[in-house]
């Protein structure tokens, strides 16, 4: 009976592993940036930028374009950089959430996987200029908290969802760069998690040359009673083909 339900668990998890193409940058759009810092306040930019027209408009897959912005707003305005990289900061974090938070309320793990490769480019920035790295960073941390935060709240409303595969992928590329995953597992799980991977031989290799003998039998002794209803079944029927 257990087994059949493991087995019945396993054939409705998702295994979809078709991992969306990275999206490009499209073609460069002619938009004015000068024409955007004219309507501000130069004695209030953060609160007067136009944050909202900004995301309009503005090209977000173009880092040199973003670079080019920040020159335009330091020339404009040139009592801080650090002031003008901040309002950036905001609309590719704060602002841009607000507007597309409703497109990962609900599980759609292609979304969160185009915003991870979205973001992790800001990773790659940082190191390339320097200048600019803090800006970079804070959109980069900021968005693999995002990730990170709407995983876990998958797995408070469905732990199952911990099973599908690309959940699987989005937790383990946290992991590797050191972001927190809502996915501990208990030894059952990552049984289950290995039977779904269909990883056979390695389960049968750490059954053999990692458990001790004792453990070993009480594993046979379970294996065979649930088998043994089964054979009991199967050899009756052949011997009466009636029943």
């Amino acid at each position: 009976m257990a087994f059949m339900l493991v087995l019945a668990f396993i054939t409705k998890v998702d295994y979809a592993s078709d991992i969306p193409v990275e999206k490009q940058a499209p073609l460069a759009n002619s938009y004015d940036i000068y024409a955007l810092l004219s309507t501000t306040d130069s004695l209030d930019l953060k609160a007067s930028f136009p944050y909202s027209k900004y995301l309009d408009e503005a090209n977000l897959y173009d880092v040199l374009r973003m670079r080019s912005d920040l020159r335009a707003m330091d020339s404009i305005h040139k009592n801080d950089e650090m002031l003008n990289q901040e309002i950036l900061s905001i609309a590719l974090t704060e602002k841009l959430e607000e507007r597309i938070q409703s497109a990962y309320d609900t599980y759609h793990p292609d979304t969160l996987i185009r915003l991870l490769q979205w973001a992790e480019k800001f990773n790659a920035y940082s190191f390339i200029d320097e200048p600019r790295a803090t800006l970079y960073q804070v959109i980069y941390n900021h968005w693999l908290n995002a990730i990170s935060n709407a995983l876990q709240g998958y797995y408070e409303k469905d732990a199952t969802v911990k099973y599908n595969y690309k959940f699987r992928y989005l937790c383990d590329r946290l992991k590797e760069q050191q972001f927190s995953t809502p996915v501990k597992g208990t030894y059952f799980e990552k049984i289950i998690y290995q039977l779904i991977q269909k990883n056979g031989s390695y389960l049968f290799n750490k059954f053999w040359h990692a458990t001790s003998i004792a453990y070993k039998l009480v594993v046979l002794l379970l294996v065979l009673i649930v088998i043994f209803p089964y054979i009991y079944i199967f050899k009756r029927s052949s011997a009466n083909p009636k029943l």
